[in-house]
C-alpha cells in the first residue's frame, strides 16, 4: 500500500540530449527545480519526462535503478535508453502497485465478513449466560464454545471486570504455522515456553461470556503477554 498521492505532485527525468546520465526526482514546480539545477550544470539540461507521482513512485525507481546510480539522485544508463527504460519502469510499478492493492482489499473484505461471523456466533451464545464459577484470568489460555468449537482464546481483560461483568475480552491463537501467517505487529508469535504453538492474532478481539471458556491449557509467559499487549496497541491505534 502506498500513501495518498499529492495530485500536484510528479516525477520528473532531467538531463541533457548529449548523455544517458539522468536525474530522476520529484517536485511540485519541476520547471522551477530544472532552474535551480541548472545554475550548477556545465551543459544544457531539459526536462526529458514527467509522471504524476510522489516520494513513493520516485523511491521505487531509485531502488529499481540502484545499479545505475552515480550519487544522490543522478544515474547513467549507459547503452540503455532512458526515456524507454524509466517509463516501462514507472508503469511496471504501479501496475505491481494496484494488483497489491486488489490483493489487499480482497483479503480485508474476507477478513472482515470472517470476523463479523466469529463474532456475531459469539455475542448468540454469550446470551442468557449464567456467570461462570471460576473466573477467567488474564494471560492464560482457554478453549472457547461448547464443544470448543472456537478454538483456544487468551484471556486479555483483567479478572475484577471479567467477575463484575461476567464476561471477558479474548482473542484468538491460531494454530496454524506462523509461516504460513502475513508478518504483521498484531501477529505475536508464542515462544516455545507457551502452552501451544502458534500466534496470538491480536487483531481479532472478541467478547465473550466467561461460562464459554473451558479447559484452561495455561498460562502464557509473561514476555509473551508484553508482545500481546503491544500487539493490541497497534491493532487498535492506541
Amino acid at each position: 500500500m502506498t500513501a495518498a498521492k499529492d495530485s500536484r505532485s510528479v516525477v520528473y527525468r532531467i538531463g541533457s540530449d548529449e548523455t544517458h546520465k539522468v536525474k530522476i526526482g520529484k517536485s511540485i514546480h519541476p520547471e522551477r527545480r530544472l532552474a535551480d539545477i541548472q545554475r550548477m550544470s556545465p551543459v544544457e539540461l531539459r526536462i526529458l519526462w514527467t509522471h504524476p507521482g510522489d516520494l513513493a513512485l520516485e523511491s521505487a525507481l531509485h531502488d529499481e535503478f540502484a545499479s545505475y546510480r552515480l550519487h544522490g539522485e543522478w544515474f547513467d544508463f549507459g547503452d540503455l535508453n532512458p526515456a524507454a527504460t524509466i517509463a516501462a519502469a514507472a508503469e511496471r510499478i504501479e501496475a505491481r502497485w494496484e494488483r497489491e492493492a486488489a490483493q489487499y482489499a480482497a483479503l480485508a473484505a474476507a477478513r472482515t465478513e470472517e470476523d463479523r461471523a466469529f463474532a456475531h456466533a459469539l455475542r448468540a451464545r454469550a446470551r442468557d449466560r449464567e456467570p461462570a464459577d471460576d473466573i477467567p484470568l488474564r494471560g492464560r489460555v482457554y478453549w472457547l464454545g461448547e464443544d470448543d468449537e472456537f478454538g483456544p482464546h487468551v484471556v486479555v481483560s483483567n479478572e475484577s471486570r471479567n467477575r463484575c461483568l461476567g464476561t471477558c475480552m479474548v482473542v484468538r491463537i491460531s494454530l496454524a504455522d506462523p509461516a504460513d501467517l502475513p508478518a504483521s505487529p498484531t501477529v505475536v508469535l508464542l515462544s516455545d515456553t507457551d502452552p501451544l504453538a502458534g500466534s496470538v492474532r491480536c487483531d481479532q478481539l472478541f467478547h465473550a461470556s466467561c461460562a464459554e471458556l473451558s479447559d484452561d491449557a495455561g498460562a502464557l509467559t509473561p514476555d509473551t503477554m508484553v508482545r500481546v499487549g503491544a500487539g493490541l496497541r497497534s491493532a487498535l491505534a492506541l
